[in-house]
């Protein structure tokens, strides 16, 4: 889908509001010069999960490229924590990954890439969403 409009769009034309949800992916969101007024628009319960990754600030309304490496969360200017926040009072039951397109991280061991991606969650997701025993 090229944007968040036309995921809306196709749910709604499918008439079947149960079989149909929508993955976000930051990155991609905020390439569509996404917001956090958009991701408040979103309807409670279409997001089922999200893909975290961030960008850097002149990546905003930019068409995407597969060229260009995601960010850790928190390394760059998307308002993953506010966006997060928004999706998650919607979607409660949201599954929520950090996505890691990276040359630079894929260089790295797999244990210092997880261990990386582990602490970049951490500075993004709100505190109260982390069940106990989940670190």
């Amino acid at each position: 889908m090229p944007d968040l409009a036309a995921a809306r769009d196709v749910l709604a034309l499918a008439g079947r509001p149960r079989n149909g949800r929508v993955m976000l992916d930051t990155w991609h969101l905020w390439c569509a010069a996404g917001t956090s007024e958009t991701v408040r628009r979103l309807p409670a319960g279409v997001v089922t999960s999200v893909q975290v990754s961030d960008a850097p600030r002149d990546r905003w309304g930019s068409p995407p490229s597969a060229a260009v490496d995601r960010l850790l969360p928190g390394e760059g200017s998307i308002p993953l924590a506010t966006w997060l926040q928004e999706l998650l009072v919607r979607c409660p039951q949201l599954d929520v990954v950090c996505e890691t397109l990276s040359r630079s991280l894929k260089a790295l061991p797999l244990s210092e890439r997880l261990l990386r991606a582990r602490d970049a969650m951490r500075r993004v997701v709100p505190t109260d969403a982390v069940p106990r025993g989940v670190s």
